[in-house]
């Protein structure tokens, strides 16, 4: 009997500590108005669903529509074998939430500007080898359609993150690749060129995997690792803004010498109209005799001989 009793109670004892087990709670989440979740279940094929994506698709058919998320827990033993049970409350899905936020890196030299402290600036050479760094600022950001695309590729990265080492590195070869296949005149009156070009290979090799790049372009100008060449460049800036002004100015002389003869010239033409002027109201008003002066006593001292004939008479 006592034996009887001993299992009895050991049976007793079991199911009352099995039916110990703790209640699960459900986990709620919200999802932000710039995000995208995908809810991956844990349950079934474990080890596939814990370790990787499957496709794009398969995301696609997970996606959330909802802005609150239930997230269902149960409860687990977690050590079978025990002869006291080990409970512990695990969550039956993953809830994936991609920021779709548009995000804008400034990646400069001096540790004043741009998004990081960090020198972050391009650094490339001309086809002189002459380095140079040069700044750049860029904006991208992750559509709706393309959040599935992003989590397929980037899964556990921000954007951020992909922005300042995936496309960076993408720009920064883009830029070698042009400054160093031309000179560097060529490179500082061709930089919005470039930058054009480096943001279409961008787009190119960034579009495909769910990534949107609006905007790249340079900032803070071309900073020489020799400080001579920018004081060669400043001569030079400086010795052609003198030529450009001593250019002006003799253009300026050049004008006012043609302002000043043209004056002269509409001078002596309106002395000659005004000359004819008289001699044509003179001829209007002239009676048919000769005009004469007459002297003191009453002589006549000289008269004008219309007859070109004759002398005039003393």
């Amino acid at each position: 009997m006592k034996i009887v009793y001993t299992v009895l109670a050991t049976a007793v004892g079991t199911a009352l500590l099995a039916g110990c087990a703790p209640r699960p709670v459900d986990e709620y989440v919200e999802v932000g108005p710039s995000e995208t979740a995908f809810l991956i279940a844990l349950d079934g094929n474990t080890l596939q669903n814990q370790t990787r994506l499957q496709s794009v698709a398969f995301l696609e058919q997970n996606k959330v529509s909802a802005k609150r998320v239930i997230i269902p827990h149960k409860a687990v033993n977690v050590c079978p074998s025990c002869f006291f049970p080990k409970w512990t409350e695990l969550a039956s899905a993953r809830l994936i939430r991609v920021n779709r936020s548009p995000v804008t890196r400034e990646w400069t030299r001096p540790a004043n500007t741009g998004t990081s402290p960090r020198n972050q600036a391009f650094a490339v050479e001309s086809n002189e080898s002459i380095d140079f760094d040069i700044g750049g600022t860029m904006t991208a950001h992750i559509t709706e359609e393309d959040a599935a695309k992003f989590l397929y590729f980037y899964a556990g990265k921000s954007l951020e993150d992909v922005a300042d080492s995936n496309i960076r590195s993408v720009i920064s070869a883009s830029l070698a690749r042009q400054f160093g296949a031309n000179s560097l005149d060529w490179g500082r009156t061709h930089k919005n060129e470039v930058f054009a070009n480096a943001l279409a290979d961008a787009r190119e090799a960034f579009g495909a995997k769910g990534i949107t790049i609006d905007n790249l372009g340079f900032v803070e100008g071309m900073t020489y690792h020799d400080s001579r060449i920018q004081d060669a460049i400043n001569k030079k800036f400086e010795a052609d803004v003198q030529v450009e002004a001593a250019k002006q100015q003799l253009a300026a002389a050049e004008t006012l010498a043609k302002a000043q003869a043209a004056v002269q010239v509409q001078q002596e033409l309106e002395m000659r109209k005004r000359d004819l002027d008289l001699r044509a109201k003179a001829i209007e008003k002239w009676d048919g005799h000769m005009p004469q002066v007459v002297g003191g006593d009453g002589k006549l001292i000289f008269g004008i001989n219309t007859d070109t004939r004759r002398p005039a008479a003393n």
